[in-house]
C-alpha cells in the first residue's frame, strides 16, 4: 500500500480498524493505518480526484433520472456526506490529528472542532446524514434486504413515512419534500468544499 496504493483505498482505510489479536500488535497496525491514511496529505488535485470518484459513482450508480432517488449515491445523497467528510480528513488529518476519525458524523464533528466547517454547518451535515441513514435502514427493515432507491410516489411512501415520523396529512408527499430539500442542502455543501478544484 505505501508504495503502490490508489487514493480510493487511502479513503477506504479511513473506516479501517483491528478487530482480532493483542493489544501490541493493534497498535502497531494502526500506527501503520494511520500513517498510510493521512501521511501524504492531500493535494488540489486529490481533492479533484475525490471528486471525480464521486461524480463518476453518481452517474454510474444513481442513475437517478430513469429510476427515481438513489439514498446513497444520489445527488446529495449519503455519498456526498462521506466524500466530503473524508476530503476533510485525508487533507487535514496529517496535521491535526483529532481530524483522525472513523465515522462521517465523528469527522464532522472534528471538523467543526478544528475550524473547517461552521459548527452550523457540520450540525446540519449531521442532522441530514441521520436522516438519510434512518431511511436507509427502514427501508432496509421494511423490504427485508438493502434499498438504495426512494420511490417517487407520494400515496405508496405514506406508512413509510408515517413510521418515519411525519405527521401531515399526505405524509408521503412531506416525506419526499423533505428528502429533497436535504439532498438540496448537502449538494450545495459538496459544491462549495469542492469547489477549489473547478
Amino acid at each position: 500500500h505505501a508504495g503502490e496504493a490508489a487514493l480510493w483505498e487511502r479513503q477506504a482505510h479511513i473506516k479501517g480498524r483491528v478487530v482480532h489479536g493483542g493489544t501490541e500488535l493493534a497498535a502497531r497496525i494502526e500506527d501503520l493505518r494511520q500513517g498510510f491514511v493521512y501521511g501524504a496529505g492531500l493535494d488540489s488535485e486529490g481533492v479533484a480526484e475525490i471528486d471525480r470518484m464521486r461524480r463518476r459513482m453518481e452517474a454510474e450508480l444513481a442513475r437517478e433520472s430513469s429510476r427515481g432517488r438513489n439514498i446513497k449515491s444520489g445527488r446529495g445523497a449519503l455519498a456526498d456526506i462521506d466524500f466530503l467528510a473524508q476530503m476533510l480528513g485525508l487533507g487535514h488529518g496529517g496535521h491535526q490529528p483529532g481530524m483522525r476519525q472513523r465515522s462521517t458524523p465523528s469527522i464532522l464533528a472534528a471538523a467543526a472542532d478544528n475550524g473547517l466547517l461552521s459548527a452550523h454547518e457540520a450540525a446540519a451535515l449531521t442532522e441530514d446524514y441521520r436522516f438519510l441513514r434512518r431511511l436507509e435502514s427502514r427501508l432496509r427493515l421494511e423490504r427485508d434486504r438493502p434499498v438504495e432507491r426512494l420511490g417517487d410516489d407520494p400515496h405508496e411512501l405514506e406508512p413509510l413515512a408515517l413510521r418515519l415520523g411525519f405527521t401531515a396529512k399526505d405524509a408521503g408527499a412531506e416525506l419526499l419534500a423533505h428528502y429533497d430539500a436535504t439532498c438540496q442542502r448537502v449538494r450545495a455543501a459538496y459544491e462549495r468544499h469542492f469547489a477549489i478544484t473547478r
